[in-house]
């Protein structure tokens, strides 16, 4: 074993670790996770998990994996403890998730359902961004810390330097690093 395939096993179980410190602080009412978010993220996600597979991932997979599953376990403890609204557009994410697959067997091209989830993810990521940001105490600061660390050590499992293996990590490290960044932010009532 070599150290990219160490540093991605890792990556998946430090990913993993995520998921109780935040679904405690989602039935404890600390969190309040965005319904329309972990969603979009559960079935985008699997497609990208798939399509970044079949796109050359190996050392990297793990964490796509653990975040697949573990976006659906939000996805259910959002339906009773989360927030927000569905709306026309969540109803076109959606659709283009669907799409991708569709276009990924239709052209037989896995990069096309990754790009296009990659972007379906950040339009599923955006109403959590939105939220963190006026609401700052509603997501858990622990969870999105050891989601940095799992996104960095996904990095580091990088053996094959190619837009397609680096895209997905290198997203998920700035887009959670964002939200723990939010999550910090000090807003004063008026």
């Amino acid at each position: 074993m070599n150290l990219h395939e160490i540093f991605g096993i890792i990556a998946g179980l430090i990913a993993l670790a995520t998921y109780p410190i935040y679904i405690q602080s989602i039935v404890t009412g600390t969190t309040r996770p965005s319904r329309v978010t972990w969603w979009i993220l559960g079935l985008s996600g699997t497609l990208l998990a798939a399509s970044y597979y079949a796109s050359g991932a190996r050392d990297t997979m793990w964490i796509a994996s653990v975040y697949a599953i573990g976006y659906f376990v939000i996805a259910m403890f959002s339906l009773r403890y989360g927030h927000g609204t569905w709306t026309k557009m969540d109803t076109l994410l959606l659709a283009l998730a669907l799409a991708s697959a569709g276009l990924w067997w239709l052209l037989n091209n896995p990069l096309i359902a990754l790009y296009v989830n990659i972007g379906i993810d950040v339009f599923g990521i955006a109403p959590t961004i939105y939220k963190t940001y006026r609401e700052p105490t509603t997501e858990s600061r622990a969870a999105w810390f050891v989601d940095v660390l799992a996104a960095a050590c996904a990095m580091l499992a990088i053996s094959r330097w190619t837009v397609a293996i680096v895209l997905f990590p290198v997203y998920l490290f700035v887009t959670n690093g964002l939200i723990l960044l939010l999550s910090f932010r000090n807003v004063k009532k008026q």
